[in-house]
């Protein structure tokens, strides 16, 4: 069978991108920052065609243009960074170079958060951002998109049909709440074209197995972690695909 096609969106220094295509996935990845792209090519030993520098917002790039089309796209820790104008936006560049039937994964932070717990009253702005005086360890101010519950989470992602909206918490130095979204581009045979299975952490591990575009759920007690799948809470701990 074919290889799964992957974009890693907002790719940094390829960790997703690296646990991918360890699992045998073809993947390619974006980021604005040409230091992160560098860094997957000459350290993570991605090819260069399939890992590129780009604004794909300021430049007004077609994604499927630069790599075809995708079978899961995966935007991790980087979408509360977009105002609410060009959320949907990247919405609509991600739509446009799925495969009918593809899956999207993406995750936002709620107020229960270390980070923004104390920026909770403030009024957000016309687009929906709220300014985060100092955030991470550059204490740099940000501006971010948050997100109050599972519902809100459905509504930004609304465009794609719904397959598992999940709450993960991460106890740091307080609790970090993460809400994850999975979603699948619309066709009308509603058919899949591998089956996926994964891994979230939500007050315990769980495993998803999506077959033939069904989801099955099993209980985390009868489904010991893959070996080597192990990830942080709150963040994709294991996707495995098989062709059908």
């Amino acid at each position: 069978s074919s290889s799964v096609k992957v974009l890693d969106f907002a790719c940094s220094h390829g960790a997703n991108a690296r646990f991918f295509a360890d699992l045998g996935f073809e993947v390619y990845g974006i980021d604005v920052s040409e230091k992160a792209v560098s860094y997957c090519v000459q350290e993570q030993g991605f090819d260069c065609r399939r890992f590129v520098a780009c604004d794909i917002l300021g430049e007004d790039v077609r994604i499927s243009e630069m790599f075809g089309k995708f079978d899961l796209i995966v935007a991790s820790e980087c979408l509360y960074y977009f105002s609410q104008n060009d959320f949907y936006r990247l919405l609509d560049k991600f739509h446009e170079c799925m495969e009918e039937g593809a899956l999207i994964y993406a995750n936002m932070h709620t107020w229960n958060h270390q980070l923004y717990r104390e920026y909770q009253e403030i009024r957000p702005n016309n687009e929906g951002m709220v300014e985060i005086k100092t955030s991470g360890t550059a204490e740099l101010p940000l501006w971010v998109k948050i997100v109050e519950d599972k519902e809100e989470m459905r509504r930004l992602f609304r465009r794609f049909e719904e397959v598992a909206t999940v709450r993960s918490m991460l106890e740091l130095e307080s609790e970090n709440e993460t809400l994850h979204f999975i979603g699948r581009r619309r066709s009308k045979d509603k058919k899949m074209p591998y089956t996926m299975e994964c891994h979230l952490v939500d007050s315990g591990r769980e495993i998803y197995r999506m077959e033939k575009g069904k989801l099955w759920r099993k209980p985390s007690q009868s489904s010991p972690p893959a070996a080597g799948a192990s990830a942080s809470p709150g963040k994709i701990s294991g996707i495995s695909a098989a062709g059908q």
